[in-house]
């Protein structure tokens, strides 16, 4: 991955780079706008599971289409994020616009799957992922890639 500011971890980044660079997916701002727009994607979708009024369950295949967003996530998606947020001054809105504006390329409900995103923007979950240290927000991301290629492995 390119070095540029969203993908620095610390002054460590300058003469100790090589060395820090396979952090960059864990300990950037670019990897706190993926696990974000994970959490909005996997929240919107355990939410048209629960059988809304109104919302329909997602098909798998509109599952996978959503999924997407956060599993081919690149540096230009970070950018646009940061983008965003130079106008909204908040970052967790910035995600859930740009998430909306994804969401309008797939040409899906995009009035009803903004209610849900909504509750996601309260400090409440801005504390739980606080408390999620960088080096926890790792050791789940190892667990999940983990049981994500056992479950592929099986098949």
């Amino acid at each position: 991955m390119p070095r540029k500011a969203l993908t620095s971890v610390s002054p460590v980044d300058g003469r100790y780079s090589r060395h820090t660079e396979p952090l960059v997916e864990f300990f950037s701002e670019y990897a706190l706008f993926k696990y974000r727009v994970r959490i909005e994607i996997e929240y919107l979708i355990q939410l048209a599971s629960e059988g809304l009024k109104g919302v329909e369950p997602l098909k798998e295949q509109e599952q996978n289409k959503l999924r997407s967003l956060y599993e081919n996530f690149t540096l230009q998606d970070a950018e646009q994020i940061k983008t965003i947020e130079r106008t909204t001054n908040h970052d967790v809105k910035a995600v859930e616009y740009f998430v909306k504006e994804q969401l309008e390329k797939f040409e899906a409900a995009v009035e009803e799957m903004e209610k849900g995103l909504k509750p996601l923007l309260s400090a409440d979950r801005k504390e739980m992922e606080a408390a999620l240290d960088p080096l926890e927000r790792a050791r789940v991301h190892i667990a999940l890639a983990n049981s994500v290629s056992t479950l592929y492995a099986s098949e």
